[in-house]
C-alpha cells in the first residue's frame, strides 16, 4: 500500500470505514472501522505526544491508535501500554502486528 498519509488507501486496500475521530471533523484523525472487530484510531498528521493517543484510543474503546509520519509508522497500544515503531517501508509487518497484537485478526497466508 503506497501512501500511508492518505485515508482513502486504508480504505480502499483494506476495506476500512473511516469516521472522523471528532465531531469538528479534523480532516487528520480518525477512527477506522472493520466491521465490530480490529478497529483503531489514525493521526496521518501527528502532533501530539504519546499520552493523548493513548487517551483518544481509551477513549473510542480502541485497543490501537496509529500515527504516521513522513517515514514511520507508529502504533500505541492502549492496552498494554507500548508503542511499537516502523519504517514505513514495511507497512505489511505494521498490519501484521497491527491485527495479531490486537487479538482480534490474524494474518492469513
Amino acid at each position: 500500500m503506497n501512501n500511508l498519509n492518505k485515508i482513502e488507501n486504508w480504505k480502499n486496500n483494506l476495506g476500512l470505514l473511516p469516521i472522523h475521530l471528532f465531531s469538528a471533523k479534523i480532516e487528520d484523525k480518525f477512527i477506522l472501522l472493520n466491521g465490530g472487530v480490529g478497529n483503531f484510531c489514525i493521526d496521518t498528521n501527528p502532533n501530539k505526544n504519546p499520552d493523548e493517543y493513548f487517551s483518544y484510543a481509551w477513549s473510542s474503546n480502541t485497543k490501537n491508535f496509529v500515527t504516521v509520519n513522513n517515514d514511520r509508522v507508529f502504533l500505541y497500544n492502549n492496552c498494554k501500554n507500548t508503542i511499537f515503531s516502523i519504517p514505513n517501508s514495511h507497512c505489511f509487518n505494521l498490519f501484521f502486528i497491527l491485527y495479531s497484537s490486537a487479538g482480534e485478526l490474524y494474518a492469513k497466508n
